[in-house]
């Protein structure tokens, strides 16, 4: 009788008996699709993020893009509540107070010219034939943003000067 008959080693991964070298596993082929699939997520965020799409709109967002719908609520005080809401987020609201301009409803676009005008202390104007010209506070938001970001860069900048001329001040 052969002492090791009933002991055969069992292989760890069982299935490598049966498949051809070089194939993957099941467990493989999942876990490249899972992280396909993560690759996918993550850089739709980053489009989203960059590009301002969207898909993954944050808590305060979702609150702005309520409170441009409640700007035409048949009920005065909801509406002006949703006013004074959007009125005190300042500059981060005007995106959704663009988009609130380019939808199709004409009391929807007075009400969020309204309330960009108010934010911005100027008024774009509207003619009867067109209404709200969203093109052109859309161009003005993109000015705004982009003298903010350059203000914000120069700023920072001219701080790190500081900090490097005080730690050059201080090795002296």
């Amino acid at each position: 009788m052969n002492p090791d008959a009933g002991n055969k080693a069992k292989p760890e991964d069982e299935e490598a008996v049966d498949r051809p070298a070089g194939s993957a596993s099941w467990k493989q082929v999942l876990g490249l699709i899972f992280l396909g699939l993560w690759i996918l997520v993550l850089a739709a965020y980053g489009l989203d993020r960059g590009f301002g799409l969207g898909f993954f709109p944050t808590k305060l967002e979702r609150r702005m893009r309520d409170d441009v719908a409640k700007l035409t609520d048949t009920d005065p005080e909801v509406a002006r509540k949703a006013e004074a809401d959007l009125f005190s987020y300042h500059g981060f609201a005007v995106p959704a107070l663009i988009r609130g301009l380019k939808s199709g409803d004409a009391a929807r676009q007075k009400a969020c010219a309204a309330c960009l005008s108010r934010i911005a202390a100027h008024y774009y104007g509207a003619t009867p034939r067109y209404g709200v010209d969203a093109g052109k506070w859309a161009r003005w938001w993109a000015k705004i943003d982009r003298e903010m970001a350059e203000l914000i860069d120069r700023e920072a900048q001219r701080i790190q000067d500081e900090m490097q001329q005080e730690a050059k001040r201080q090795e002296h």
